[in-house]
This record gives structure tokens, sequence and C-alpha cells, in this order.
């Protein structure tokens, strides 16, 4: 058992963000994801109780990578420890980055969300959410190797993006993954709904699937704030 602890654990009434994008057959994933498929094996009419089988890649939807993911001797999604999928998150906003997200963008950004400590989760706030379903989703804003340096350097414990990765998908080479899953940093992908939050600080949950030596899993992720009073 992990003890969560934290100057984040807010007190009383809260309001709580799904920041999670709904998996359902055909949903457009990455290129290099055979896809999310659905199947209805019983229904209520024909035996009185519902059920369905999944399938799916561990890199569909919103998801979290575990070092694993690009090194042999990285820790498996199963081995990912618990004080990792619970911290206060930073949320961002680079969506005026244009393509590349730059350390320069992240240290402005940070400023604007009135500051980014060790020990936080990064929500990328691109806006490319938007973008799903479309051309448009695969030509997507990125980490430039600086930048995910500059993430590395903050020992944020979780970096995550509203685009399907966090580096460029046609470019064949994975600085930003390289970099940070090398420092033991999760990455999660395809956050959906950070226009609800905007910039600042909330607490967050991403939990995984504990699937035995997992590169990845499908991931439910949740932010939440106090409800101050009036």
């Amino acid at each position: 058992m992990e003890r969560l602890s934290g100057p984040w654990r807010a007190e009383g009434e809260v309001e709580l963000f799904d920041l999670t994008e709904p998996l359902y057959s055909g949903m457009p994933v990455s290129k290099r994801e055979a896809g999310v498929r659905v199947d209805i094996r019983t229904t209520h009419e024909d035996e009185g109780f519902a059920s369905s089988a999944i399938t799916l890649g561990t890199h569909c939807g919103t998801h979290v990578d575990a070092p694993y993911h690009f090194f042999a001797d990285g820790l498996t999604i199963d081995q990912l420890p618990l004080s990792l999928c619970f911290g206060p998150a930073v949320v961002l906003d680079v969506r005026a980055a244009g393509t590349q997200i730059t350390a320069e963008v992240l240290v402005h950004a940070a400023e604007l969300a009135g500051g980014f400590g060790p020990g936080a989760f990064a929500l990328l706030w691109t806006g490319w959410d938007r973008m799903v379903g479309t051309p448009a989703m695969y030509d997507h804003p990125y980490l430039t190797e600086d930048a995910a340096a500059y993430l590395v350097a903050r020992a944020c414990l979780l970096v995550a993006i509203d685009a399907i990765g966090v580096d460029d998908s046609d470019g064949g080479e994975f600085p930003a993954h390289a970099l940070l899953l090398r420092s033991g940093i999760p990455i999660v992908e395809n956050l959906r709904g950070l226009d609800q939050l905007g910039s600042g600080v909330f607490g967050c949950a991403v939990v995984p699937l504990r699937i035995r030596g997992g590169d990845a899993s499908p991931v439910r992720v949740i932010a939440w704030r106090a409800v101050v009073p009036l």
C-alpha cells in the first residue's frame, strides 16, 4: 500500500473534469495502431444481460506510455508506482506555439500558469483535440528536444498532451519520448477537454490498467479543483 498525500488534496466540495477520449469501434487512432473494435457478445433481449469484447492497441485513445515502451530495462506499466498516478497538474497553455513546442514556449506558459515546480504533472494544452477525426490530427504540435529536456530538468512526474503524440508523428524519430521515458517520466497522449480547466493548477489522477509486462495502457484521466463558496 502507498499513501497518497500532498497539499493539492482538496477539502470539501470539488469539481471533477473528465479528460479522457471515449473508446469506440472505428475511432480515429495513430497511424501505427491497428484500431479499436468493440464486439457485442450478449444483449438484454437475447440473454438477459449485456456484455462485450474489446480489442485495441495499448496506444489507442487516451493512454499512458511506460518507460518500457522505448527501453527494455525500463519500468513496465504494471511496475509504475501509484505515487506517479496522482499529483498536482499544471495546465500549460501552448495553443499559440505553432507546430513546435519549444522550451521557451514552456517557460512562458509556466509563468502564465503561476509556476511549474518539481513533482507536478505537465498537461500540454495545444487545443488539438478538436482535430480528432480530421486529416489535421496527424499534423499536431509536438515537443522539441530542448522542451523535453526542460521538462526533465523541472523534475515533473508525468507529461500529457491533448494530441496523438509528444513527438512529430511524421518525423520518424522520437526524441521527446526517449528523453522523458529514459528519465522515468510517463507520457499520456490523447487528452480531451483541457479547455474545461484553462491555465492553472489542479489535482489529477491518471490510473492505468495493471497489464503485466505492458508497454502502455488505456487510462482514465480525471482532474479536480475545490469549489470556493461565494
